[in-house]
């Protein structure tokens, strides 16, 4: 089973069905894929700010790396703990993201087995709870 929060944006005068394509479902857990690279991951999600902010860190550690005279080992070593650093925070960088830069409100949370099953269920019970009552 994987959980999602769902997360909507705070725009006030759309139906329902309106603001279905404006869901997004995050994952929760760790971020494998920012693992591998965590300025990639941050493209990926269209974190801009977020991925400029890496790309600093990275040029600075890497400078600071080499005056150290670590060796490759080493480096390769102190990128990985950085790297997993970042993966175990990644999920809470990405809401914070959307709530603060990009206007979003947390509208509940969804487990299922995979994000399809929880899109369909999150959607079976959000979307007739909100033809009854209507947006203030």
């Amino acid at each position: 089973m994987t959980g999602y929060s769902v997360y909507l944006p705070k725009q006030k005068g759309f139906a329902a069905l309106e603001k279905v394509d404006r869901l997004v479902f995050v994952k929760e857990g760790f971020a494998w894929f920012a693992v591998l690279s965590p300025l990639l991951w941050a493209l990926y999600h269209r974190l801009w700010t977020v991925a400029l902010g890496i790309l600093g860190i990275m040029l600075l550690l890497n400078g600071m790396v080499s005056l150290m005279g670590l060796g490759s080992v080493q480096q390769i070593i102190f990128t990985l703990i950085l790297n997993v650093a970042f993966a175990i925070e990644a999920t809470r960088i990405r809401k914070w993201v959307l709530e603060q830069q990009h206007g979003y409100r947390f509208e509940g949370f969804v487990t299922g087995q995979d994000e399809t099953d929880c899109q369909r269920r999150f959607l079976q019970n959000w979307l007739p709870s909100r033809e009854e009552r209507p947006e203030a």
